[in-house]
């Protein structure tokens, strides 16, 4: 994956929100946390994608885990391989955005306590089923195919 993809890729809506996140709406979570991007990735006519589950609709995050809809409104990072759009569905795109967190106060207070999950906790995250969804097992993808 190319440590360049936010850059490459700051005119897709879900990119601009990581790339300015102060200028955008948080998901307030029942633990007292916030989120500001959910993601999956998916796979349509073998084109390997990311693709935001949480989006902007108006002023609200919504929470569609359609791929079909992101692919369709252009709201997709392509990736080679699906091991990278996985990669960067499960949080990669963290470690490219090195001020994530001090679009706000109280975050650049909190900042020397923050740490991005290992690389290595991702299998046990996709375990317990925490925000990430595999696309291609939940959704019929023929409809959109072009054979």
């Amino acid at each position: 994956m190319s440590p360049n993809v936010l850059k490459e890729n700051a005119s897709v809506p879900f990119v601009k929100r990581i790339l300015e996140p102060e200028k955008y709406p948080v998901k307030k979570n029942p633990d007292g946390s916030i989120s500001t991007h959910l993601m999956s990735s998916a796979q349509i006519d073998g084109r390997h994608f990311a693709f935001p589950t949480l989006r902007l609709q108006g002023d609200n995050l919504v929470e569609d885990k359609s791929p079909m809809t992101a692919y369709r409104t252009g709201n997709v990072v392509f990736f080679d391989t699906a091991e990278e759009a996985d990669e960067f569905a499960r949080g990669s795109w963290k470690s490219m955005v090195p001020d994530f967190f001090s679009f706000s106060p109280v975050s650049s207070l909190l900042k020397p306590f923050i740490r991005f999950e290992p690389l290595e906790y991702i299998p046990k995250r996709k375990e317990k089923n925490q925000g990430f969804v595999n696309a291609n097992e939940a959704f019929d993808f023929s409809s959109l195919s072009d054979k």
